[in-house]
């Protein structure tokens, strides 16, 4: 009709555009491995790559990321360091003063494994919410029965996920004590 005609790009023409690299960042950016990106792939009726192709690629792509993450802190340290002196945070010798928060999340860390906590996190914090006695009370016609399904799936996290064992039973105490309060 316009007798215009475009064409659209998703990676710059000339940039190099590797699928199996692009799937490993994908399944990686969701918290999945290798099982994972078999089973959609599979799901989607495709043929997927090798497990010692998808650990190259892994390689690659974490080596990536550990570029980039660097540069980051290293801006974001910087950025900290000028705030802190504009503030006059500093003591007579120099040091700076700053506030560091942190989540409690040992995110990353190895024992001949690739392990992330931060999916241990996002279950824990999921928990949080579904176990609010609020939100229990607003979902279920049988907050009672609720409160002990709950409890029954904290015992079994809190066996699976020894890094937020005592979390687990905490919140598992709460929604014990919450049962109680609804049976009184």
């Amino acid at each position: 009709m316009c007798n215009l005609m475009k064409t659209v790009w998703t990676v710059p023409p000339g940039a190099e555009n590797n699928i199996n690299t692009e799937a490993v960042i994908a399944i990686m950016s969701i918290g999945g491995g290798y099982s994972n990106l078999r089973e959609m792939f599979s799901a989607m009726d495709l043929s997927t790559m090798s497990r010692s192709t998808y650990s190259n690629e892994h390689a690659k792509v974490c080596a990536a990321w550990k570029i980039s993450a660097l540069k980051s802190m290293e801006e974001a340290a910087a950025e900290e360091k000028r705030l802190t002196i504009e503030r006059g945070d500093v003591d007579i010798e120099g040091v700076l003063y700053f506030a560091v928060v942190a989540d409690g999340s040992w995110a990353k860390r190895s024992y001949k494994t690739n392990y992330s906590s931060l999916s241990g996190m996002i279950r824990l914090n999921a928990y949080k919410a579904v176990a609010n006695p609020t939100y229990t009370c607003q979902v279920t016609d049988d907050p009672i029965l609720y409160c002990f399904e709950i409890d029954r799936e904290m015992e079994t996290c809190s066996d699976m996920d020894k890094e937020f064992k005592v979390e687990y039973e905490q919140l598992g105490t709460e929604v014990r004590d919450f049962t109680v309060v609804l049976l009184s």
